[in-house]
């Protein structure tokens, strides 16, 4: 797999798992021109997700609160729960 793929692979992926949760994720963007990571924040609650194809090895290849916790706006799908 090229790093290209690996990077489109848990882009898809992380965008699966906030939805999943009920997130309504923005467009995930590189965080800087030489950064290695990209993100995104929710539309409804602006918690947020990262990206780090090449993580250090105490990171996560996928990470952030929208990953984690339930959206809790009414229209997220979850509700809080």
């Amino acid at each position: 797999m090229t790093p290209a793929q690996r990077r489109s692979n848990l882009l898809r992926q992380a965008h699966a798992a906030c939805k999943r949760r009920g997130h309504v994720m923005r467009p995930f963007q590189r965080l800087g021109p030489n950064a290695g990571t990209w993100g995104s924040t929710c539309g409804l609650c602006g918690k947020a997700a990262w990206v780090t194809p090449n993580p250090l090895p105490n990171e996560a290849d996928i990470m952030g609160e929208a990953v984690a916790l339930n959206c809790p706006h009414p229209c997220g799908g979850h509700h809080g729960t």
